[in-house]
């Protein structure tokens, strides 16, 4: 496991709900690790939290290491993740597709794993 990806385990584990941002995961305070926290978090955990019924096959938020893990977070490549690259088709989330700016926030995040 890389040090970033220690890193942004040791970030999801110590982000707890931060009122003030919770709804703007660019805001500039906060590291792009921690953006990237708050969007999957608030995206995505519905189907991949802990209590998600079935959890999807991935409980990134318990264990975020899955993502690489798992190959679905290829570090340095987000043209080859296939997280990435279904969030970019609009396949995921199931609630509805993420925005230009969380798609780009996903890429530079990927990029700097």
């Amino acid at each position: 496991m890389n040090l970033r990806l220690v890193i942004f385990v040791s970030i999801l584990v110590s982000c707890g709900p931060n009122p003030e941002s919770a709804n703007n995961p660019s805001s500039s305070a906060l590291t792009l690790d921690q953006q990237a926290v708050m969007l999957l978090t608030n995206r995505c955990s519905a189907c991949h939290g802990p209590d998600s019924p079935g959890r999807a096959g991935v409980d990134f938020i318990n264990d975020p290491g899955q993502l690489v893990d798992r190959g679905l977070v290829i570090p340095g490549r987000p043209e080859a993740s296939p997280l990435y690259l279904a969030v970019q088709s609009d396949r995921m989330p199931q609630t509805g597709p993420l925005t230009a700016q969380e798609k780009d926030l996903l890429r530079r995040w990927i990029l700097e794993l």
